[in-house]
């Protein structure tokens, strides 16, 4: 697969987190987003929030809302932060796109994002911050970074194959084309994504679709 190949997959990812779709009730009174993506509702320091729902990520969120201390801080690429809040009932360092990602890689007007729905758009410094946090390939470099936003536990899904062009770019860590996706081997993102060691960092939490590593104490 060609890097032309690989941004024409990312931006198909990318587009289809930041764009809601028509949304209908079923029969239960569940809100999903016509015809293939689901959306739920959560409410948090006074607002209502409607966003996409990743059912693969519940088990997950359930663990951390579970298993983390209250006010817990979780790093994730924005697409999960809606989750991590709604239903890990933890706070996530980003959960909207920046402006200057619907700019670039989703190629979406600001208008078309429903920012009385998802929330005001993210800090592009934070979106950099997570960025670097998963694609650095120094932990302790890491450690560092999420320690600024009080932050103990790294989340990642296999969704993150497809959007790893995008992180690496981002913050000019050079990549190879691994198994079709451009990835670095020595990052933080493609150990965790293997459920490899990595020093400083523990898993807690491991599944077919998502892993959840955490600071050593």
């Amino acid at each position: 697969m060609n890097k032309i190949m690989i941004v024409f997959l990312v931006l198909i990812i990318v587009i289809s987190g930041c764009v809601s779709q028509r949304e209908t009730k079923n029969a239960s009174g569940t809100t999903t987003s016509s015809p293939l993506t689901p959306t739920f509702e959560y409410e948090k320091d006074g607002k209502t929030y409607t966003t996409n729902l990743f059912d693969d990520l519940r088990p997950a969120t359930e663990w951390i809302k579970d298993n983390l201390p209250k006010n817990s801080v979780v790093v994730a690429w924005w697409d999960y932060g809606h989750m991590i809040r709604g239903f890990g009932k933890a706070e996530a360092i980003v959960f909207t796109p920046s402006k200057e990602i619907l700019d670039t890689v989703a190629l979406t007007p600001i208008d078309k994002f429903d920012t009385e729905k998802s929330g005001q758009l993210s800090n592009h410094e934070d979106i950099k911050n997570v960025a670097f946090i998963l694609t650095t390939t120094n932990p302790q470099e890491a450690i560092t970074v999420m320690r600024q936003y009080n932050s103990k536990y790294v989340l990642v899904t296999s969704s993150e194959y497809g959007k790893a062009y995008v992180l690496y770019e981002m913050t000019g860590v050079p990549t190879e084309i691994v198994d079709g996706f451009a990835l670095n081997k020595n990052s933080i993102l493609y150990k965790m994504l293997k459920s490899e060691p990595i020093n400083g960092f523990e898993i807690g939490y491991s599944d077919s679709f998502a892993v959840v590593y955490k600071i050593k104490s």
